[in-house]
């Protein structure tokens, strides 16, 4: 779907506007007309409801009303909305319709020969199979939440932009809530260690690190000698035999040889 763009005189305008300009609106929409295409919401339409820049959504239905302009109504489940219910039985769906924002600063027009100002009709809405890391901050991923599993690209530096890493991972609520794909070289990870972010990263994977560890010792049905990762936790491998789970492991080995 194409944004409308137009001077502030109601005549088109050709004029470049990055998405960015236009306050999140994008200037062509790719949406999925079939259930289940994953969508963000890009505009602040009900803070207090749960419906902010960032919520992540379920198209449901797309309707084209007699008479309703360009732009259709993106029927969207948004799970974190907590508002009155637009239909009844509706719960948490929400119909998404076309914004008008004028852009912050004018632009040159060609015709007229002077600076003007512009604005972008379109829905605020993007697709969101992937979004950025600075685009994730504040989303928590795992159990009961709208997002349970994630594949993370810490991409192949962050010197422009440090902490972009521990951004990344402390989006997961455990360490098997994210993937690393593609796997970056032993060097990106090594600048991570080095960066001023670095030391919060190892502390959060540590933490999930243990968190996991802590969860295996819980319901591992076997114990210690037949499993091997109760093994490799007890030799110092993967959570580099924390007092806590060394606790939890002997005190697992005393109720085997009790039992």
């Amino acid at each position: 779907m194409h944004s409308i763009d137009e001077w502030d005189k109601g005549k088109a305008c050709t004029e470049p506007i990055s998405t960015s300009l236009a306050g999140g609106l994008q200037k062509d929409l790719y949406l999925a007309v079939h259930v289940g295409a994953r969508v963000m919401c890009t505009d602040n339409l009900w803070t207090s409801r749960g419906l902010v820049n960032g919520a992540i959504g379920e198209v449901k239905a797309i309707t084209f009303p007699d008479g309703w302009g360009a732009h259709p109504i993106v029927w969207v489940d948004f799970p974190s909305y907590c508002g009155p219910e637009f239909d009844v039985g509706a719960g948490t769906l929400v119909p998404i319709v076309a914004v008008k924002r004028q852009l912050s600063v004018k632009l040159w027009n060609a015709t007229l020969k002077k600076k003007m100002f512009a604005t972008r009709t379109q829905l605020p809405l993007q697709l969101a199979q992937a979004i950025t890391i600075h685009k994730s901050q504040g989303m928590t991923i795992g159990p009961n939440k709208p997002l349970r599993k994630v594949v993370i690209d810490v991409g192949e530096g962050e010197s422009w932009c440090e902490g972009l890493a521990y951004v990344a991972v402390s989006r997961g609520m455990f360490i098997d809530t994210f993937a690393l794909d593609p796997m970056r070289p032993p060097k990106r990870w090594m600048d991570i260690g080095k960066s001023a972010g670095g030391k919060r990263t190892q502390r959060w994977l540590r933490l999930l690190e243990l968190v996991a560890a802590v969860q295996h010792l819980e319901r591992c049905a076997t114990h210690s000698t037949a499993c091997r990762v109760c093994q490799h936790i007890k030799k110092g491998g993967g959570a580099r035999a924390d007092p806590v789970l060394q606790s939890l492991l002997q005190s697992k080995d005393s109720k085997l040889h009790t039992n």
